[in-house]
């Protein structure tokens, strides 16, 4: 029922952009068609893990809501060219991205996605799962992460990598004791806030969270087959502000430990949750514009549109074929390889100017925008969301094979979902991180292959 809904807006919104229609209308239909998106990615969890509905709608969000909003609650005091706002016009961009956030839904929706691995996976986890496998990940995750505190540079993606299989023996460790305040859970927990306390970075531990939630929140749906529309709604409303209230305390955390007022520590970070509880207010505009700021990846993409074509050509597809190179070839054999983390690109596509140690990224939609101009951006979008598709089918097909894989895959979770990397990150990701997964996977059949069904 929601796809003709989708196609048909769609079409709506392909007429309106040749027919140069007023803002107001796109804001409208930026309404609508979030409502959509939430209405869709509800009804797919009451079914499954609705991983690409999570990774459109955290697309639209960056892409064109959070500017929306900001134009909505401050357009009276931005302007075009202010930091963290547009680089061009609201007309320009937003009818654009608006596009692109559909055709990405809509690609998603052209493969049929199975519902019953994610179903039986968490819903017969101790059956399919033995906590063997979990404790070698766990133990794995840890030499990762003690090692990540050393900051060796030469091993710094393979400690990553590990530290993200610590996450999911976490994950897995709470479904298999069917609880989140098991000691393993809990002493993980412990110490992954150790690591960002000290790092003074947030990004992953929240993505850590948003995983767990959504595992357990479809877990709890799938198990009870009921749906608490009230309940969802109060989460969605709390969500909100703590995602608001976690962005407020990281600023000034950061703040005070990178200026060297004091040390990383809980009673710092303690110190920054006090600060912002008391003298700032929840009530107010001003209080989630921090979040807004942080989530409006428009930023860079209209600063993207800003340079390209007028300085800089299209690419048409350059940057693309560059980055599948580059994920299958190892950096010893091409020296010239692109770093990751998108500075190269935000020098070459942009006319921000980055200070030493600062990373930003132009993102799949300013990559998508430099290599094919919009209209083919906006194909280019839909036949990612194709993409997406067809890699959750084919995880969700291996898993009925081998249940580990839904076990570690939250390793793609990060990559997956938000839109703030560019073709290299994903692929590049994606590449090294199935290949890390094979050969755990490996790993443990060797050692509890007789023992364990999970592992085939």
């Amino acid at each position: 029922m929601m796809k003709p809904i989708l196609g048909s807006l769609f079409i709506l919104s392909l007429i309106l952009y040749v027919s140069n229609v007023d803002l107001g209308v796109w804001t409208g239909l930026i309404i609508l068609f979030t409502a959509l998106s939430i209405i869709n990615f509800v009804n797919c969890l009451k079914q499954t893990v609705p991983f690409g509905e999570l990774i459109a709608l955290m697309y639209l969000v960056q892409n064109t809501v959070a500017l929306t909003l900001l134009n909505v609650l401050k357009g009276d005091e931005l302007k075009v060219g202010d930091d963290f706002y547009t680089r061009v016009s609201l007309e320009e961009y937003i009818p654009f991205s608006f596009l692109t956030c559909q055709a990405l839904l809509l690609g998603y929706t052209v493969v049929k996605i199975p519902p019953e691995p994610w179903l039986n996976f968490l819903t017969n986890f101790r059956e399919i799962i033995k906590k063997e496998s979990l404790f070698y990940i766990f133990i794995l995750g840890a030499i990762g992460t003690v090692i990540q505190s050393f900051n060796i540079s030469a091993l710094s993606y393979v400690t990553y990598t590990l530290t993200n299989f610590f996450s999911c023996a976490l994950i897995g460790l709470a479904l298999y004791y069917r609880s989140i305040t098991n000691i393993y859970f809990v002493a993980g927990l412990a110490l992954n806030l150790y690591g960002v306390m000290r790092s003074g970075m947030f990004g992953s531990f929240t993505y850590f969270i948003l995983y767990t939630s959504l595992i357990f929140l479809t877990q709890k749906i799938l198990s009870t087959r009921k749906f608490n529309y009230l309940l969802f709604s109060i989460i969605g409303i709390v969500g909100i502000w703590a995602l608001a209230l976690l962005q407020n305390i990281k600023t000034d955390y950061r703040n005070v430990i990178w200026l060297g007022n004091e040390d990383g520590n809980s009673g710092a970070f303690y110190n920054s949750f006090q600060r912002i509880l008391q003298e700032q207010d929840p009530m107010s505009v001003e209080y989630y514009l921090p979040i807004l700021h942080r989530l409006n990846q428009a930023w860079l993409v209209s600063a993207a549109m800003e340079k390209v074509p007028e300085s800089v050509p299209f690419y048409n597809g350059l940057t693309i074929l560059t980055s599948v190179r580059d994920a299958f070839i190892p950096r010893v054999l091409n020296p010239e390889k692109e770093e990751a983390g998108g500075r190269q690109k935000i020098e070459t596509f942009t006319n921000i100017v980055l200070v030493e140690g600062t990373s930003m990224n132009i993102g799949l939609l300013g990559e998508s925008y430099v290599n094919f101009g919009k209209l083919g951006a906006v194909f280019f979008m839909f036949l990612y969301g194709t993409a997406i598709g067809w890699f959750m089918r084919k995880v969700l097909t291996l898993s009925l094979e081998n249940p580990l894989i839904l076990v570690l895959f939250p390793i793609f979770f990060e990559i997956l979902v938000g839109s703030e990397a560019d073709f290299l990150s994903l692929i590049n990701g994606v590449v090294k991180n199935a290949f890390f997964m094979y050969l755990i996977i490996r790993f443990i059949s060797t050692r509890v292959s007789d023992r364990d069904p999970a592992i085939g």
